[in-house]
Order: C-alpha cells, then sequence, then structure tokens
C-alpha cells in the first residue's frame, strides 16, 4: 500500500508543481495586463523564468511577456536582451522564438502582415462556424452538449490569436481598447477552462476515470489555457 502511495506522489507532483508555476505565470499576467504594474509583473516573470526546470514552456511564456514589460517601459536594451536569452535558453519553444526574431530584427514586412492577418480572420470565421454548427447539432440532438465546449474554445482561441496581432500593430488607445478585448476573451476561456477541469474531477469521484487520467486530461486543458496567455 505504501509503495503504492509513493507512486502516485511521483506521478502527482510535476503536475502540481506545474499547476503553481502556470498560477505565478497567470497572477504575473494579470498585474500587467489588468493592474498595468509592470514593476510586479517583471518580479513575477522572473521568478517563473528562475523555476523553468519545472515547465520549460511556461518559463519561455514568462520571459516573452518579461521582454514585453521592459518594452512598455522603454527599456530597449533590456527588452533585446532577455528575447536573445529566450532564443538561446529555449530552442525549442519555436512559436516564442519566431516572434522575438520579429520584435528584434524587424524582419516582417507590410505584406507578410497583411497575409498573415488574413490568415487569422479566415481562421476565426472557420471556428466560429465550427462553433456554431455544433450548437446546432446540439439542438436536435445530434451531438452531446458536454462536446460543445472544445468548439467554444477553438472559436475563442482564434479570436484572442486575432486581437492580439491586432493589438500588436496598434498603438495608442486603439491598442488599449483591443487588449482590453483580449483580456475579456482570456478570462472567458479561462472560466470555461476550470469548469472542465472541474468536470474531470466529477468524474474521478464517481469512478469514471482515475487518478492518472485526471492528470492527463487538467495538463492538457492547462496547456490550452497558456496558450491563450502566450500570446
Amino acid at each position: 500500500m505504501k509503495s503504492v502511495i509513493v507512486v502516485a506522489l511521483i506521478a502527482i507532483s510535476p503536475c502540481y508543481a506545474q499547476d503553481q508555476l502556470a498560477a505565478a505565470l497567470h497572477r504575473a499576467v494579470i498585474e500587467e495586463d489588468v493592474n498595468h504594474n509592470l514593476d510586479a509583473a517583471i518580479k513575477g516573470y522572473q521568478s517563473v523564468v528562475q523555476q523553468y526546470q519545472q515547465d520549460r514552456s511556461t518559463a519561455a511564456t514568462a520571459l516573452y511577456r518579461l521582454a514585453e514589460c521592459y518594452r512598455k517601459l522603454g527599456k530597449t536594451a533590456e527588452a533585446e536582451a532577455t528575447l536573445r536569452q529566450l532564443q538561446t535558453q529555449f530552442p525549442e519553444q519555436t512559436l516564442l522564438n519566431e516572434k522575438s526574431r520579429r520584435q528584434t530584427t524587424g524582419q516582417q514586412s507590410t505584406l507578410e502582415q497583411k497575409l498573415e492577418r488574413e490568415i487569422l480572420v479566415q481562421k476565426q470565421e472557420i471556428a466560429l462556424q465550427q462553433f456554431a454548427n455544433a450548437r446546432k447539432q446540439v439542438d436536435v440532438g445530434q451531438l452531446d452538449i458536454s462536446d460543445l465546449p472544445t468548439f467554444q474554445l477553438e472559436a475563442l482561441r482564434a479570436q484572442n490569436d486575432l486581437l492580439a496581432f491586432d493589438a500588436a500593430n496598434a498603438t495608442g488607445a486603439a491598442a488599449e481598447g483591443l487588449r482590453r478585448q483580449r483580456r475579456a476573451v482570456v478570462e472567458q476561456a479561462a472560466g470555461l477552462i476550470q469548469q472542465l477541469i472541474a468536470r474531470e474531477e466529477k468524474k474521478v469521484r464517481i469512478g469514471v476515470i482515475g487518478p492518472q487520467d485526471f492528470n492527463r486530461k487538467k495538463a492538457e486543458l492547462l496547456e490550452y489555457e497558456q496558450q491563450f496567455l502566450r500570446k
């Protein structure tokens, strides 16, 4: 019995550490985007980066957002140094590194920006249409309502991607308005993900799934949430 408990603790502890790190990242994002307290956000991101052994993806996201805080403060040298650290220390984080290279080299042309936005708009239209179709299928009994959140999250992710792109290429009041819209989308997605996690917890309590399956599903959902925060 003791050996079973030890094995369970070994399996759960990495997930717990990742959950704690994700929560720390989320708090720093709130300080940056909601409270506009860049100093507190910087301290939070730095703390997450220092714990990169627990979750490299989360730490890389924190490093990228740390550079963004420096940029907002007008600390260009610190921002560029942080982005170079991201490229060197986390080479496997290809999406973040591509974004960081664009910022440090200014390689993305106006045409590239236009094409990228067109793709994001198309993705959003497709995701919204799929969500609308799924809702119709639920209404006529062709789809279980428990499957609907998956389509809703995809629609929210597409919306978040487009808002993040537009905010990054806007300035002044327009940029702030887009960031507010994005925060609302991220908060909605986070609430939906927490509902899905609670549903998985209920399955564990009634014996439908085991703890390992729950941990795996929870990790997937938290990774999904981090995808919203990485933009």
